[in-house]
């Protein structure tokens, strides 16, 4: 598993992880809780910064439901997820938060401020998407579509861009001040 970190809005950093014990921790200025909640081995959290200095994490629980917990949520969404992935989370320039996580039926799903429900396209296994939030509102996901190929899907940007990655990476996203956004992969 691998650990989030995010800046908070009024100063400092918040971080999320798996502890050995394979429950959910995040730890930093904002203070430190062992949420008591167990997570699914081989995932990882994703933490994002709020505006009202505070965080919510994504994850993946032992149950293999996605869960969020933080300032704003938290418990389960009762939404499954595909087994080995892991959820990401973003805060939106408008307020709240959007996460984006491969479905138990491998497709692409965002959940949250502004959109609820399934894209209908589908993910590589044994990848997860990315999601970011934009400058001049919403967001852009990226993701390894199930033909191997980088996909983008939001507010800007929806397709394939032609351009092979390597089986069980996922992609990287993040948010331009002018609206825009770049994207990191593995070819």
């Amino acid at each position: 598993t691998n650990p989030s970190i995010t800046a908070l809005s009024g100063g400092g950093y918040e971080m999320a992880f798996q502890a050995n014990t394979g429950t959910l921790i995040t730890i930093g200025s904002a203070g430190n809780k062992n949420w008591g909640l167990g997570m699914k081995a081989g995932t990882s959290p994703s933490i994002t910064g709020l505006s009202n200095g505070s965080f919510e994490v994504a994850f993946q629980a032992d149950t293999g439901i996605l869960w969020s917990v933080g300032s704003v949520n938290k418990g389960a969404w009762g939404l499954g997820m595909k087994a080995g992935s892991s959820p990401s989370i973003t805060a939106l320039s408008g307020g709240g938060y959007e996460m984006a996580f491969q479905a138990d039926t491998g497709h692409l799903w965002s959940w949250g401020s502004v959109n609820k429900g399934d894209w209908g396209l589908g993910m590589k296994a044994g990848s997860s998407p990315s999601i970011t939030a934009l400058s001049g509102g919403g967001y852009e996901m990226a993701f390894q579509a199930n033909t191997g190929h980088l996909w983008s899907m939001g507010s800007v940007n929806n397709g394939d861009w032609g351009l092979g990655m390597k089986a069980g990476s996922s992609p990287s996203i993040t948010g331009l001040s002018n609206g825009s956004f770049e994207v990191a992969f593995q070819a």
